[in-house]
């Protein structure tokens, strides 16, 4: 991703040592783009945070050689605070449906710790690209991963 996506990697090599090879922007796999939005989208956000798996609203995933980061942002401007920091062997990521978007296909995944066996996080990209596909592979390729069904689009 380049630095005209709004954080330069130099703010994020700052903030991640590791060596980084993705990141990019999700929010709560949630309909509407915040928890104000509509009713549908509170309740669905309240959901996810009964169950621990709300982290922000804005959500900055930084994938490393052999770590990766949660982020929260305000915006895509302003990083906040590391949230998560994880090594990549103990993390799994499994798609997920998508809410709140049209497309049955679009990047969502359920981020879980393997070494607590908790779920971490539900997301769903800000974009449908290939970075945000790109990040989620890289969260799932430790493990050999979960069927990737973007290869075939």
């Amino acid at each position: 991703m380049s630095v005209a996506d709004g954080l330069p990697r130099s703010i994020l090599r700052r903030r991640h040592p590791d060596d980084i090879r993705a990141w990019t922007w999700f929010q709560p796999n949630a309909p509407g783009g915040g928890e104000l939005r509509s009713v549908a989208a509170l309740q669905h956000r309240q959901l996810l945070k009964m169950q621990g798996l709300y982290l922000s609203e804005w959500v900055l995933v930084v994938v490393g050689r052999d770590s990766a980061a949660a982020w929260v942002t305000l915006g895509r401007q302003l990083v906040c605070r590391c949230v998560g920091r994880w090594h990549l062997d103990e993390l799994l990521a499994c798609q997920v449906a998508a809410v709140g978007v049209d497309d049955p296909l679009w990047p969502a995944f359920r981020l879980w710790n393997l070494s607590t066996l908790r779920p971490i996080a539900e997301l769903r990209a800000v974009r449908d690209d290939e970075q945000s596909k790109h990040v989620i592979d890289l969260l799932s390729a430790h493990h050999g991963g979960v069927p990737n069904i973007w290869r075939s689009r």
